[in-house]
């Protein structure tokens, strides 16, 4: 384990003064302190608390140096959890989006940062909103459903689609967004599809209310009911 966590440290780090580098040509005492950091951590420390006094630092490639090197660690990582979760409220972009990736990399021992992730549905930034979405779905959970169900009334249709991807990730443990998912499947045409689909992955649960839906007016509505259930019955 203490060959791993070095081997961390060190390509976190590295790897974070190659992107810095990359961008940012004259960020060379930047690139130079974090390539130092990295040596002397290898050297003086293997442990996820020498990581995790990095997440502070004052440079911000040895920031995201640690965030990537935690990452790496998979589960053995957990022990930054509660030091990352406030991370995830960055002004900056990149921070809360390979925040997330770390997260979800550290997998279902993570859990205590999916409402912090979930919250981040409707991040403006698209990597920053993709990293947590599939964050969530790597880290899992019994509460994950019940905070996505709000999400399936939010304004932007981008929350609202990546929700039900979601809630279809977690098929019947989802059965308590079935009366919303057939609100959206009655009143928007342009997220129907998808709630049916949704619908059909939460499983038997949903047959009731799909059946329902065929005395609807709307003729496409009940065309998609009906094929709805057919693939319930498969």
């Amino acid at each position: 384990m203490n060959k791993i966590l070095s081997f961390a440290v060190m390509f976190g780090l590295f790897f974070a003064v190659l992107s810095g580098c990359a961008t940012d040509g004259t960020n060379s005492e930047a690139g130079n302190y974090a390539a130092t950091t990295a040596g002397s951590m290898a050297a003086e420390s293997s442990t996820i608390a020498a990581l995790m006094s990095k997440l502070n630092s004052d440079n911000a490639l040895v920031r995201m140096g640690a965030v990537k090197a935690i990452g790496q660690l998979g589960g053995a990582g957990v022990q930054a959890v509660p030091a990352l979760i406030p991370m995830l409220q960055s002004s900056d972009a990149n921070v809360r989006a390979n925040v997330a990736f770390t997260l979800g990399q550290i997998g279902p021992k993570a859990n205590a940062a999916i409402p912090g992730l979930v919250s981040m549905i409707s991040d403006k930034d698209s990597k920053a909103q993709r990293n947590a979405v599939e964050a969530i779905a790597k880290i899992g959970g019994a509460n994950v459903p019940s905070l996505l169900v709000p999400l399936l009334i939010d304004i932007n249709p981008t929350v609202q689609t990546s929700a039900m991807e979601l809630l279809a990730d977690f098929g019947p443990a989802s059965k308590e967004a079935i009366p919303t998912l057939v609100s959206l499947a009655k009143g928007n045409k342009n997220l129907r599809d998808m709630a049916f689909d949704t619908l059909v992955k939460i499983g038997p649960d949903s047959v009731t209310a799909i059946t329902a839906l065929l005395a609807n007016s709307d003729t496409d509505i009940v065309t998609k009911a009906t094929q709805a259930l057919s693939l319930l019955k498969k």
